[in-house]
């Protein structure tokens, strides 16, 4: 049984990849937010406003120690943390990419 009349054509919709790769960027990034509020650093104080708080932070990249300022959130998280986000962004592009297809097949209909 189907609920279209005969011979009718709809408009095709946003595809499943597209909502499915937005709701999984869209929840990796909500995840990672919800992460970096819950783990605080050296840095915390002086992004809420305390300015006698140091305004760099020291981290370790293998062999290397190297001081960065505090405004440089991605620099200062673990390799993991950065390739989550690389992965949030891919992510997003992903979407827009599809989006993109989605609209150009709905104006050939």
């Amino acid at each position: 049984m189907t609920l279209a009349r005969p011979g009718f054509k709809s408009k095709p919709m946003i595809s499943r990849r597209t909502i499915i790769t937005l709701l999984a960027t869209l929840l990796l990034a909500a995840g990672l937010r919800v992460w970096s509020s819950q783990h605080r650093d050296e840095c915390s104080a002086f992004l809420g406003g305390d300015r006698h708080a140091p305004a760099s932070q020291v981290v370790e990249t293998g062999t290397r120690t190297i001081v960065v300022p505090c405004q440089n959130w991605l620099v200062r998280q673990a390799a993991p943390v950065q390739l989550l986000c690389g992965l949030s962004v891919a992510g997003f592009g992903v979407f827009l990419v599809s989006l993109w297809a989605d609209r150009t097949k709905e104006r050939s209909w």
